[in-house]
């Protein structure tokens, strides 16, 4: 017997009917608790005052920012969800959110701009203009802020300067996705089906090719590999050293719109057929988690390790 078993037994009854099967109690040996409990646990909403969410991002204290189908830019106290700021700086919806190790926070948008925020009360520090579409993605590679846009454009910037270091017009299609891995290479995920490995300042040194559909999300875990979520309904596993792809994730049904990883080396994917599923490191698929609507869009992990969602067409960001 494992030594959790008889921990498990005294927990409730229906915890006991659970923990007794032998598979499970290899879990918890295993260390795979924390994303077992998350299938079982009932999520709280954390607000109702929001529309769509597209984008979720964890500041320094534990506050959260929201962009969505509103024009402001939230942020939500995660202890019990009141509006502690409303950041007004666009005119049409929020696509994106991110902040950088210094605290500031940036914004892009349907109207073409990027916003960069003081960390210190939600102050305009900058705007950054030349995109000439939807801004819909960002992501903070050291000293630099790139962004993705409907233009077919990657725009990298100084985040000490707000000068514009290079333009990358190497993709064909809208540019949904951005992340950054450990050593800063970043990676763009594209409608043309591709994702790009870009050095720090942009340079395009491989092009990744295994979706037959739009990647709308790309991640890096923090071993350094990468993965990318598509229309295609697939999660492709590439090598952050040589760009090889190494596994294809199956297991949603619909398009895959957003992807996290914890400190774990777990994967989580967001997608329109309204669930999150967690994907272990070995890539197999641990558990799903049910309980949204609408499509989801957006993750993003408080300092806590809470886990917290948003989706399309539904007025609340959920904590699990």
């Amino acid at each position: 017997m494992l030594p959790y078993a008889g921990a498990c037994r005294c927990v409730c009854s229906r915890w006991r009917a659970i923990c007794d099967f032998p598979s499970v109690q290899k879990q918890l040996w295993s260390g795979r608790w924390e994303a077992f409990a998350l299938q079982w646990r009932v999520p709280k909403q954390l607000t109702n005052q929001i529309k769509s969410v597209f984008s979720l991002a964890v500041g320094a204290s534990g506050e959260l920012y929201s962009g969505s189908v509103d024009t402001p830019v939230g942020v939500w106290s995660t202890d019990d969800g009141r509006n502690l700021l409303t950041l007004e700086g666009h005119s049409e919806r929020v696509y994106a959110v991110t902040i950088d190790q210094a605290g500031r926070v940036y914004s892009a948008s349907a109207d073409g701009k990027i916003v960069v925020w003081s960390a210190d009360g939600g102050g305009i520090l900058d705007v950054f203009l030349g995109h000439t579409d939807a801004v819909v993605t960002l992501a903070i590679a050291g000293d630099h802020l790139f962004s993705g846009s409907k233009d077919h454009n990657i725009m990298v910037w100084c985040t000490a300067t707000g000068a514009l270091v290079q333009t990358v017009e190497d993709h064909t299609g809208s540019v949904y996705a951005l992340a950054a891995a450990p050593n800063n290479t970043v990676y763009s995920g594209s409608a043309d089906t591709t994702v790009r490995m870009h050095s720090n300042d942009g340079t395009v040194l491989k092009t990744l090719s295994g979706h037959t559909g739009a990647v709308f999300a790309v991640a890096a875990g923090p071993d350094g590999t990468i993965y990318s979520g598509s229309s295609d309904c697939t999660i492709c596993v590439w090598s952050g050293k040589t760009g090889t792809l190494l596994h294809t994730l199956r297991g949603h049904t619909e398009a895959i719109f957003v992807l996290t990883v914890d400190p774990h080396n777990r994967l989580f994917s967001g997608s329109s057929d309204t669930t999150i599923r967690i994907w272990g490191s070995r890539r197999a698929l641990l558990y799903t988690l049910r309980g949204h609507t609408g499509y989801v869009e957006a993750l993003a992990f408080g300092p806590d390790g809470t886990l917290y969602s948003g989706a399309r067409d539904e007025p609340s960001i959920r904590a699990w």
